[in-house]
């Protein structure tokens, strides 16, 4: 890879994660993420066998300080942090156990998923879309 395509490469990835950085703090302001936003207090909340059952914890807050302290090389790492949220939530919601799981909406992903597709691959340069006609 050439010294231009390196840097045209860093670029697009620092472009990625300003959008991915735009796409956390969304869902932080959003009132029904507040599950999401600190780690789950398993202890706190009696769960005993979290920490067997979910064996990497991740929240939207953790999220943001890697962010903050640039521990992302690319949109790819942050968004799989962000998958791993609600494939944790999902997982949670398996055990009978963990009650307190039971009214969590866990359908976060598929909203997510459509966002960082657009955002990620709409080009810092152009204007947003019109919607189409009706």
């Amino acid at each position: 890879m050439s010294s231009s395509s390196k840097q045209q490469k860093k670029q697009g990835d620092k472009e990625a994660l300003q959008k991915m950085r735009k796409i956390t703090t969304s869902l932080l302001s959003r009132t029904d993420a507040a599950p999401f936003r600190e780690p789950v207090d398993w202890r706190g909340l009696g769960l005993s066998d979290y920490p067997q059952i979910i064996t990497k914890m991740m929240d939207l807050g953790t999220v943001k300080r890697k962010m903050d302290r640039g521990q992302y090389d690319n949109a790819a790492q942050c968004a799989a942090d962000i998958r791993l949220i609600w494939d944790n939530c999902k997982t949670c919601k398996e055990y009978e156990s963990f009650h307190c799981f039971s009214t969590i909406n866990c359908s976060y992903p598929t909203l997510f998923h459509l966002v960082c597709l657009f955002l990620l691959f709409l080009p810092s340069n152009s204007s947003t879309p019109s919607p189409p006609p009706p």
